[in-house]
């Protein structure tokens, strides 16, 4: 009986641990949504020829916007406006780390539609995308996914 004890008490500890949140991978996750909030243009990407191109070239206009675990998505092409609101998740625990898109509307709702891998550092946004699988490295190839580099927009910019 007196060795059953302490096991009780570890097991309380490691449950109480669980119900009070202490997941140091959630507050690294929470820590990394903060480093990504704010607004970010697109500033150049790989097009369906493996070439490097730059959004305007191509009459188009790509900005995220981040906060917390929710993102606005506003996209510009040939005069056409798109604009969508995907819940995001990243796992900072990764390398590198990880980004998935997860529809908020319409039959997809509550599903990842989008699998991504990115970089941040400062003021600069390396994402790699993919509708089907996620990437495990970055590609200028077109056909694994698409490449884009993203400038966090200054306040006086917008």
């Amino acid at each position: 009986m007196a060795t059953k004890l302490p096991l009780l008490v570890l097991s309380w500890l490691v449950f109480s641990a669980q119900l009070l949140g202490d997941d140091p991978k959630e507050d690294e996750n929470k820590k990394e949504l903060k480093r990504l909030e704010g607004t970010w243009k697109l500033q150049w990407f790989i097009d369906k020829d493996g070439k490097k191109a730059r959004p305007e070239e191509n009459k188009m206009m790509v900005i995220f916007t981040f906060k917390g675990d929710a993102l606005r998505v506003e996209m510009e092409n040939d005069g056409r406006k798109i604009e969508d609101h995907p819940r995001i998740r990243v796992d900072a625990s990764k390398t590198p780390r990880t980004l998935d898109f997860i529809a908020t509307v319409g039959d997809a709702k509550g599903k990842t539609t989008m699998y991504a891998i990115y970089v941040l550092e400062g003021d600069t946004l390396k994402i790699f995308s993919s509708l089907e699988k996620r990437p495990t490295k970055f590609s200028s190839d077109p056909k694994k996914g698409d490449l884009g580099f993203f400038k966090r927009v200054k306040q006086k910019e917008k």
